[in-house]
């Protein structure tokens, strides 16, 4: 969430990240507008007819902040540089493992694609492990089966700076 704050305003560090900050919406009502709207047409300075309660009001800059997912095993690219895909017993690549990686990454593409979003930027240190329990059907002693945890290595994917969103009519993105 972006939090905008007039000029002369500082900003709000008791508000949760992520959170609106209470001057901020404030200000917002008391005739700020946000970056966009203050920058008018996007040429000259964004203040609008000179006013010096609008300038006053004007919105001096904004502060993204994200919430992410901790990924403690850090990139793919470091992982197949470290041979943390192989299997310790035979020193060659564990196939189900990267097989595994590889669906994360095409399923979450496939969500992306479906909401009309290109990603614009998908390489192996764009894409973070971790490690979730996954259920595995495992036999359980009266026959039947039951599901039992077990860690696996999950991939997700990352670094959205050069992702872009299709319109309905499009089919491609040239000229990136």
């Amino acid at each position: 969430a972006s939090n905008f704050r007039a000029a002369g305003q500082p900003p709000d560090r008791s508000a949760p990240a992520g959170a609106s900050n209470s001057s901020s919406s404030s200000s917002r009502a008391s005739g700020s507008t946000p970056p966009a709207a203050a920058a008018g047409s996007g040429k000259g300075s964004g203040t609008s007819s000179g006013s010096a309660a609008a300038a006053a009001q004007q919105v001096v800059g904004y502060e993204l902040q994200l919430v992410m997912e901790y990924c403690p095993l850090g990139s793919l690219r470091s992982a197949i540089d470290d041979c943390l895909l192989d299997d310790r017993l035979t020193n060659r690549p564990d196939y189900t493992t990267a097989l595994s990686l590889a669906l994360d990454v095409a399923r979450a593409m496939q969500h992306l694609h479906s909401e009309g979003i290109i990603h614009g930027d998908l390489k192996a240190a764009n894409v973070l492990l971790k490690m979730e329990l996954a259920g595995y059907p495992a036999a359980a002693a009266g026959g039947g089966m039951q599901q039992q945890q077990q860690p696996a290595m999950v991939a997700k994917v990352a670094d959205f700076g050069l992702a872009t969103r299709l319109d309905d009519a499009e089919t491609h993105v040239s000229g990136v």
